[in-house]
């Protein structure tokens, strides 16, 4: 365990990242968002008495990890076999002379999504259970649960966004959908192959001084319960407030074993855990990518933050541009984007023309594209001192607004101003008619004025260029 903490201490994130990867057979080359649920099914061994939900395509690799490297500690079950005699023992046994679901620390229930409605009575017992930390052993004697539970189940539904995942909790039988039994088993976390995209895995892994297993075990039996909820995240109740802090107290101890865990780390997560989370109860998903989550990606990613210039959220991507490069990283956040930067990249090479900033090379997760001089009105600053001047805060309609306002202080006290200190910034209104002829030079089609969007441009070379266009694309 003293090889693990040394070499988990003093470390960036993504080194901190990529030695649980090699532990559990998933390479960092993949869509971030099939890295952060591996990262959450890795961490679910030290989640106590709170359980998850792993939903999805068969052959997505809901089991795969504890199948291959954590079988000792997740027993595996079929969820049509759950009986209430195998959860706490049957009833006619002696409670020393016989073992039962509740006594693990851990376990794995498979195809629930498949099993009977006999197991009713079995679904009541794992509720009042979870909920207590307690059971009536073989119905004879009290004891204490401290018990990680999995459920898995298939979904043969095909999403083509984010929005699409909310209905992958409708292949969850309905007696697994009791308000009370999502509180216990809080999150669902989707296993699409076009969420995640083509999953990389090593194909040998190299011996390590320390394995998981051992690592999860020691992590465990050392497990401190802290409060990381603040005021301001805005949790609706105390029983939401656990069922967080449960969670991000199991990945900070993974990932943090013995250092304390930077505020950005917990708030990035907690944006994460809000999206897995409304994917159970809400009718409407959560977007995760977004200011709170902005660092964490990036430092999952591998950037150093030093480096980054500013970062845009564009859906299921993020755009990155480092301060020292003329080029842009468009890096694909799920595998939806993986297709998005694909479909970009193909136009472009079978229809180059002047209209579209130039693209110049294509990776598995991210576009790499000529950069421009309009940065996106959306734009994300980690840098604190520009975080902290309000003309980079403000959006562009503010930023010119108080300009025009500056102007006319300076005219109505015949003050002179030198024009240059008083330039606007972004792209005024008008110039959407502009855009809209240079969408229709680029991919032949006539965009609606109402669904062009800024964002969308940049000037490059002193010419307006289109930097992301998969929906224009789309929409013709």
């Amino acid at each position: 365990m003293e090889e693990f903490l040394a070499t988990m201490t003093d470390k960036k994130l993504n080194e901190k990242i990529e030695t649980i990867l090699k532990m559990s057979g998933v390479t960092k080359e993949n869509a971030f968002i099939s890295l952060v649920t591996h990262l959450l099914k890795v961490s679910q061994y030290l989640v106590k008495n709170k359980g998850i939900f792993l939903i999805g395509e068969n052959g997505t690799g809901k089991s795969y990890i504890y199948t291959e490297f954590l079988k000792e500690l997740f027993p595996k079950y079929s969820g049509s076999m759950i009986t209430p005699a195998l959860l706490i023992g049957d009833g006619r046994a002696t409670p020393n002379d016989t073992e039962c679901i509740f006594d693990e620390k851990a376990v794995l229930i498979e195809e629930i999504c498949d099993d009977d409605e006999s197991s009713q009575s079995s679904i009541g017992i794992l509720k009042d259970t979870l909920e207590s930390g307690y059971f009536k052993k073989c119905k004879k004697e009290n004891k204490e649960i401290n018990i990680s539970p999995i459920f898995t189940g298939n979904d043969y539904n095909q999403p083509n966004n984010l929005s699409d995942l909310i209905s992958c909790k409708d292949s969850i039988p309905k007696r697994y959908r009791d308000k009370g039994f999502l509180d216990r088993v809080p999150l669902l976390l989707p296993h699409n192959k076009k969420l995640f995209g083509e999953m990389n895995y090593y194909k040998n892994i190299a011996s390590e001084e320390f394995s998981l297993n051992d690592v999860l075990k020691n992590l465990r039996e050392t497990l401190k319960e802290k409060n990381y909820i603040t005021t301001d995240m805005e949790i609706s109740s105390e029983r939401e407030e656990k069922i967080y802090n449960s969670f991000l107290n199991a990945i900070t101890t993974l990932l943090y074993p013995n250092e304390k865990a930077p505020d950005w780390f917990i708030r990035g997560w907690f944006e994460l855990l809000k999206f897995f989370r409304s994917l159970l109860v809400d009718e409407k998903v959560y977007n995760p990518f977004n200011e709170n989550s902005a660092r964490l990606i990036v430092e999952i990613l591998g950037y150093d933050t030093n480096d980054v210039g500013y970062l845009v959220f564009i859906t299921n991507r993020v755009i990155v541009k480092l301060k020292e490069e003329n080029n842009i990283f468009k890096i694909a956040l799920t595998g939806f984007g993986i297709e998005e930067n694909q479909k970009e990249y193909n136009f472009y090479k079978s229809n180059k023309n002047s209209f579209i900033s130039p693209i110049i090379e294509i990776t598995k997760t991210i576009l790499i594209q000529k950069a421009g001089d309009i940065t996106p009105d959306k734009r994300i600053y980690l840098d604190p001192f520009n975080k902290s001047r309000n003309e980079e805060n403000k959006t562009d309609e503010e930023f010119n607004y108080s300009i025009l306002q500056s102007m006319e202080y300076c005219i109505d006290r015949n003050i002179n101003f030198d024009n240059e200190k008083f330039s606007f910034r972004g792209i005024p209104d008008f110039y959407k008619y502009g855009l809209s002829t240079i969408l229709f030079n680029a991919i032949g089609t006539n965009v609606p004025m109402d669904k062009i969007k800024f964002e969308d441009f940049i000037l490059n070379d002193e010419d307006f260029k289109i930097l992301n266009f998969v929906d224009y694309l789309q929409d013709s």
